[in-house]
């Protein structure tokens, strides 16, 4: 199983178990779906509850989310278009520092950031429509 890991935090973002898709080389976008969970409660795929069984109208924990933010325990966070451009320009930084001390190029730097750029370009029109998550 690969475990996606953050960077620079190295927080777990999420597995190969997830559906995923590298977008203009440089973001991951990952598929989940909402979920609703009682406490000790393991459901699995295709599994249908008895109809012998009746809810007994206990109080149990119930969790209700994405699967993905469930799972690896993530928290979500939010921005303006000026605290997210903030953001990446502290993220590119600290990044462009890991990058060289992994031994890249300044040209694969300057290229990984003219791909960020780009990306983070389409994104910023539509901020309101995504939604942000941190380990």
């Amino acid at each position: 199983m690969l475990l996606f890991k953050d960077k620079i935090s190295g927080d777990e973002m999420f597995t190969d178990s997830s559906k995923y898709k590298l977008v203009d080389e440089c973001i991951f976008e990952v598929e989940c779906q909402h979920v609703t969970r009682k406490q000790g409660e393991i459901q699995l795929d295709g599994a249908n509850p008895s109809a012998e069984e009746l809810d007994e109208g206990t109080d149990e924990s119930v969790e209700s989310g994405l699967d993905l933010v469930l799972n690896m325990r993530l928290v979500e966070t939010c921005f303006t278009k000026a605290d997210y451009k903030n953001y990446l320009k502290t993220y590119t930084k600290a990044l462009q520092e890991k990058w060289k001390e992994e031994g890249k190029s300044a040209e694969e730097i300057e290229d990984a950031k003219a791909k960020l750029t780009a990306a983070v370009k389409k994104v910023l029109p539509k901020l309101d429509d995504y939604q942000f998550f941190l380990g």
